[in-house]
C-alpha cells in the first residue's frame, strides 16, 4: 500500500503513515481519486465513498481495502 501511495500520489518512500494524507502530506484531491480508482482496480474491491473519506492514513487505508476484501465487496 505504501508503493501505491508514493506511485500515484507522488509521496516520498518515508512518508509517515500515521500522517494524514490530506491535510498533513498534502495529497490533492485529484490524486485521491487517481488513488480510489487505483486501489479498486488492484485489489478488485468497491469502495464506498464514506469509507474512503475516512481512511485518512497509511493505516486506515490498508484496514480499510482488506476489510472489504474479506467481505468480497
Amino acid at each position: 500500500m505504501r508503493q501505491i501511495l508514493v506511485e500515484v500520489c507522488g509521496l516520498p518512500p518515508d512518508f509517515d503513515s500515521t500522517a494524514h494524507l490530506y491535510f498533513t502530506l498534502g495529497v490533492p484531491s485529484v490524486k485521491a481519486m487517481l488513488l480510489l480508482m487505483v486501489l479498486e482496480e488492484r485489489f478488485g474491491v468497491q469502495v464506498p465513498d464514506e469509507q474512503f473519506v475516512e481512511a485518512v492514513t497509511l493505516k486506515k487505508l490498508t484496514a480499510m481495502v482488506e476489510g472489504l476484501q474479506c467481505t468480497g465487496a
